[in-house]
């Protein structure tokens, strides 16, 4: 992760991680939304309506990836295979209904399965932040704001800047500023920009990816 910014004029991109991966993007239009795909409006405080896309991703990465080690070596030899996992791991329907993926293990080591899990919430992210037509800076929050090859794979598969915010629970923080609302706020956050993991074998590897969904889907 690269240099410390402040931006606290505009409303970025947020991804919301725990169990489950919630793309936000505040300002954007709700209309085009997919409900078939996991695709709602949520409401913000002012009443506006918040574009979101959403998917397991917690879950997801607790029963592949775990508390096995993944490195840059293992993701690049699973993207030299062009081993993917496809959707869906659990019992959701999510971004790709209908489709009942797994994770291929005949011939992967240990690290290139865990790989395979890392990569998939990634590609998984940013296919529910293209679904909600966030191009432009993204803020990640959450457990996954502090797994650093994670948040560089999803920053090298975006158009825009990718920045985590250091210690921040935005629960807790959420409700205190609705706590007290009438108060000034405090200043901004500092956050910390991204930088981009394996850029251009990830993006390779996404239009793998992308095909074999579709042919999925198709079948």
């Amino acid at each position: 992760m690269a240099s410390v910014i402040v931006d606290g004029e505009t409303s970025p991109a947020l991804l919301s991680t725990g169990t489950w991966y919630i793309a936000m993007a505040p300002g954007a239009s709700p209309k085009g939304l997919v409900p078939q795909r996991d695709c709602l409006a949520n409401v913000d405080v002012f009443g506006r309506p918040v574009p979101c896309a959403r998917f397991m991703g917690g879950r997801v990465y607790e029963n592949i990836v775990g508390g096995s080690e993944v490195d840059e070596a293992a993701l690049r030899a699973v993207m030299r295979k062009g081993t993917a996992g496809l959707p869906v791991f659990l019992d959701t329907q999510g971004l790709c209904p209908g489709l009942n993926g797994g994770v291929p293990v005949l011939g992967e080591t240990a690290e290139e399965k865990a790989a395979i899990g890392l990569l998939y919430v990634a590609l998984m992210t940013s296919a529910c932040l293209d679904l909600v037509h966030a191009d432009d800076q993204l803020l990640i929050e959450g457990p996954a704001a502090g797994n650093a090859l994670l948040c560089g794979l999803i920053a090298a598969l975006r158009p825009g800047l990718v920045v985590v915010e250091n210690n921040c629970n935005a629960v807790t923080l959420g409700a205190a500023r609705l706590a007290f609302y009438d108060r000034p706020a405090p200043r901004p956050r500092p956050r910390q920009v991204v930088t981009p993991v394996l850029r251009d074998d990830i993006r390779r590897y996404r239009e793998l990816w992308r095909g074999r969904v579709t042919a999925e889907l198709a079948a």
